[in-house]
């Protein structure tokens, strides 16, 4: 994931989640296997990897050859940072300036809670334009 600091720091609660959901094999054995490598190595380059580990998944974000992420999460962000997934789609739409509210979702790895962006735009951390146009309050 290539973010600001600012948007690494809104993520560190579901970034850490995923990684406990990957270490124990909820997102998958070959994720377990990934995370597990990596722990043991440290970053690499995507085709050293899949020798290594036969077949990887790929990393989220990245297209064509690639490294894995160059240091783990909880190294570079020691210390649990509020936040969580609706900090995150709210960077994101301000990033974005607006879009349509049926590809927001689709933004994320992670699982958007029913109502989310309702609840946003409710309590006026979204605005939702004509349509289905959500965007940033600033907008």
């Amino acid at each position: 994931m290539l973010v600001t600091t600012a948007v690494a720091e809104v993520a560190d609660t579901p970034a850490r989640a995923a990684l406990v959901d990957a270490e124990a094999g909820r997102l998958g054995k070959l994720e377990q296997r990934l995370v597990h490598h990596l722990a043991a190595t440290g970053p690499g380059e995507i085709g050293d990897l899949r020798a290594e580990l036969d077949s990887v998944p790929p990393v989220p974000g990245c297209q064509g050859p690639s490294r894995a992420p160059g240091s783990p999460w909880d190294e570079v962000f020691p210390r649990a940072a509020p936040g969580g997934v609706a900090d995150v789609l709210v960077a994101f739409v301000r990033a974005a300036v607006a879009a349509p509210e049926r590809e927001i979702g689709r933004w994320l790895r992670w699982l958007l809670p029913d109502g989310t962006i309702a609840e946003l735009v409710a309590s006026g951390r979204l605005h939702r334009l004509d349509g289905d146009l959500i965007a940033s309050p600033e907008v």
